[in-house]
């Protein structure tokens, strides 16, 4: 079974020096055997309200384990997936960076997926008494 998804990114204009920081958000869509919610949020309190941080794209065991876009509310700690993570950097260079990792990290779970879909026979023993 293959997989696919698509990665799309846009970023805030950066005009150097005048600007400090950079925006950028990428969204994954048009999936073909894969979530588009790959990327894991955790949910902090801060003693009044709740927020929550982006913190790393999904394991195979993240996907299986975090509901998508909304975290349930018995969960602790509470995670849930998005499919888009909205990130501010203070240059350039740092939201490359950035977007590289993702697009690698992605690449690797729809690999990993694909790999993980295909069992091979690598033993089996006989327990008795």
């Amino acid at each position: 079974m293959s997989r696919s998804i698509k990665v799309n990114w846009s970023s805030s204009r950066y005009i150097t020096p005048r600007d400090d920081g950079i925006r950028i958000r990428i969204t994954l869509d048009t999936n073909t055997n894969i979530p588009p919610e790959l990327f894991a949020y955790r949910i902090v309190p801060d003693g009044v309200n709740t927020t929550a941080y982006f913190s790393h794209i999904c394991s195979p065991s993240d996907i299986e384990d975090y509901p998508a876009n909304t975290a349930s509310p018995d969960a602790v700690p509470p995670w849930f997936r998005l499919s888009y993570v909205d990130v501010l950097f203070r240059s350039t260079k740092e939201a490359e960076d950035f977007l590289t990792t993702v697009k690698e990290d992605v690449r690797r779970i729809v690999a990993t997926l694909d790999r993980m879909a295909i069992l091979f026979p690598t033993g089996s023993e006989v327990i008795s008494t």
